[in-house]
């Protein structure tokens, strides 16, 4: 505890002695008011995230591939934005990609119907490479005729269908390769969070320590202002004998 015999000290000197008594905690620091709010100002960390879809264009005519590219519901999405002009209803985005993942319709299917309805007829959007695969792919429904021509159809892709294969299975290993980096990625950001929060604690804890003894130093300094001043001996006076 530190002496103090003025008790009328001021708040310079009162600042210097707490300084003082804090210099002799180790890992404590008094921040310059100044720069305080800068020094314990963090930034969010940013975790990170899958790539997304790229960004669909909205034009007035595309190739095939524009639509092919993707798949699943983001497939019938891009398909009604880019053909329709709008976000698809939810009874149609049910049905399409039903038909998608049964294998019941196919792509080029799907995107035929849309640009041949009455609405799309309005739009009068472009899409090169359409109609022949749509034809080919209506043909294929017809009782007789489509079985043979299915079969046809499956010969004359073969080759396609090899290479999109292949092209599948790298991207789903590249895909897979991708998330594991990122679920490391993350793993190290929340070390380094949880790391950061332990440090914070220890801080904090030094903190309270050294708050605690600045608020006995204050108790001292109030105890020694509100004690009665002590009685001076009164000086002994000479008696004039004479």
């Amino acid at each position: 505890m530190i002496e103090t015999s003025n008790p009328e000290i001021n708040v310079d000197e009162l600042m210097a002695r707490i300084r003082e008594e804090a210099a002799r905690w180790p890992n404590l620091d008094f921040p310059d008011p100044v720069n305080f709010a800068s020094t314990t100002s963090s930034s969010p960390v940013a975790l990170p995230r899958a790539p997304g879809e790229p960004a669909f264009t909205i034009k007035s005519a595309y190739a095939l591939a524009d639509f092919l590219d993707a798949h699943d519901e983001t497939f019938v999405r891009r398909a009604y934005r880019g053909i329709l002009g709008r976000e698809p209803d939810i009874g149609g985005l049910q049905n399409y990609l039903e038909q998608l993942r049964s294998g019941q319709a196919a792509k080029v299917e799907i995107l035929g119907r849309l640009r041949y309805s009455l609405e799309g007829r309005k739009k009068v959007v472009k899409i090169r490479g359409l109609l022949a695969p749509f034809m080919i792919a209506s043909l294929r429904r017809l009782p007789v005729i489509g079985y043979g021509l299915q079969w046809l159809i499956i010969l004359l892709r073969l080759p396609t269908l090899v290479r999109n294969l292949a092209r599948f299975e790298n991207y789903a290993i590249g895909r897979l390769e991708q998330t594991d980096r990122l679920f490391n990625q993350g793993m190290e950001n929340c070390e380094r969070v949880f790391a950061e929060l332990d440090a914070a604690r220890a801080d904090a804890r030094t903190l309270a320590e050294a708050l605690a003894r600045i608020e006995a130093l204050e108790r001292q300094l109030r105890e020694q202002r509100l004690a009665p001043a002590m009685p001076q001996h009164p000086i002994d006076q000479k008696t004039n004998l004479y």
